[in-house]
This record gives structure tokens, C-alpha cells and sequence, in this order.
């Protein structure tokens, strides 16, 4: 979709205390377009964000996934990032981040710098053909004093992960063909909570 937020979890403003914990967005299929700049924020605790695919065609700056506070809730803590697979054909020298930790600088009663606050981002991968310059798996941003534990993400964005087509135009396409980085690598990452057997 054309937007600078497609989905989100936090409040609908910095004035509504809207407070949300405990959240899963899993197996979702993340479709950009051109002109999409931000596809999620993250503004609530608790949150595991796994095993979705995105495709981002670009040229825009932005992220795919951002952890950053809102006003008048307490600020993101515990928020993890698994298994995600992102293909991002932007071309910009705009900076382009797949998982973005930003502070905040709106009035609350919260430190918007998130000290305290940690996060996991494991096992993703990014694969950005056309980078021209900054273009990254994880970025720090905008004062931010969040601790972020990091393991298994794709270290090189313009290594082919040998998806089956690329872009990824369907499902399948993401499928990793034999010789990939991707088969056999990754950090065990428990399943705490799973709605199907």
C-alpha cells in the first residue's frame, strides 16, 4: 500500500492512554509499494513480531518494522523480531532500516529515550539488491538508549539469499533454493505462544 504507516501497535494519538502488552503479528505477507515509506510501528510492550514476508519495491527511505514510543503510554520494552524475511528493491541514498529502535521527543510522563528497555532481533533476512547506501537489517535512531540484542540477521544485504524468484511477487518466491546462507543458519528461537498444533 502507498502509506507512511500501514499497521501499527500503539495508541491512536500521544494523548489517548491506549495501552496494549502480550501481542503477536506473525504470518503475514507485507506488500509495499513505491511510495511506501513505514510499513509497522511499535509502540507497545510485549510484542513479538516473527515470521512474516515483506516486499518493499522502494525507492523511499523508512522501515519495515519500528520500535519507537508514543506520549502518554509506557514506553516499548520486550519487543522481539524473528524470522522475518524482507526484500527491498529501493534504490534511494535515503536510509532504509528493516527493524528501527527511535526515542521520541513528545511530552510524557515516560522517558522517551527507552533506558531499561530490550529488545531481540534474530534470524532475519534482508536482501537489498539495488542499495545504494544505508540500508540495514537493524539501526539505532534518534537518541535511543534501548538495549538491543542482535544474532543470526543477514550481515551483507546485497547477498543473494537465493529466493526462488526475485522480486518475490508470490509466496513461494521467498522459498530459499539450494546453496542459500539461509538453510541451516539462524539462532534456535523458542515458541512461547502458538495458536496451531
Amino acid at each position: 500500500g502507498d502509506s507512511i504507516g500501514m499497521v501499527g501497535f500503539g495508541p491512536q494519538n500521544t494523548t489517548s492512554d491506549e495501552r496494549g502488552r502480550h501481542l503477536i503479528f506473525e504470518r503475514n505477507w507485507i506488500i509495499g509499494s513505491a511510495t511506501t515509506q513505514n510499513a509497522m510501528l511499535v509502540s507497545h510492550p510485549d510484542v513479538t513480531i516473527r515470521n512474516n514476508l515483506a516486499s518493499i519495491p522502494g525507492p523511499t527511505g523508512g522501515y519495515l518494522f519500528c520500535i519507537q514510543p508514543s506520549g502518554v503510554v509506557p514506553v516499548p520494552d520486550r519487543v522481539n523480531v524473528y524470522n522475518n524475511t524482507c526484500y527491498y528493491g529501493g534504490n534511494t541514498s535515503n536510509t532504509w532500516d528493516m527493524v528501527q529502535v527511535s526515542a521520541n521527543n513528545e511530552t510524557s510522563p515516560f522517558d522517551q529515550t527507552m533506558p531499561g528497555s530490550v529488545f531481540e532481533v534474530k534470524n532475519n533476512i534482508l536482501y537489498a539488491p539495488n542499495r545504494i547506501a544505508n540500508v540495514s537489517v537493524f539501526r539505532n535512531a534518534n537518541g535511543s538508549v534501548a538495549t538491543t540484542n542482535q544474532s543470526n540477521n543477514t550481515s551483507n544485504v546485497v547477498t543473494d539469499p537465493l529466493f526462488a524468484a526475485t522480486p518475490p511477487t508470490a509466496i513461494a518466491h521467498f522459498t530459499p533454493s539450494g546453496g542459500s546462507y539461509a538453510h541451516g543458519a539462524g539462532a534456535a528461537i523458542p515458541v512461547w505462544s502458538d495458536f496451531y498444533n
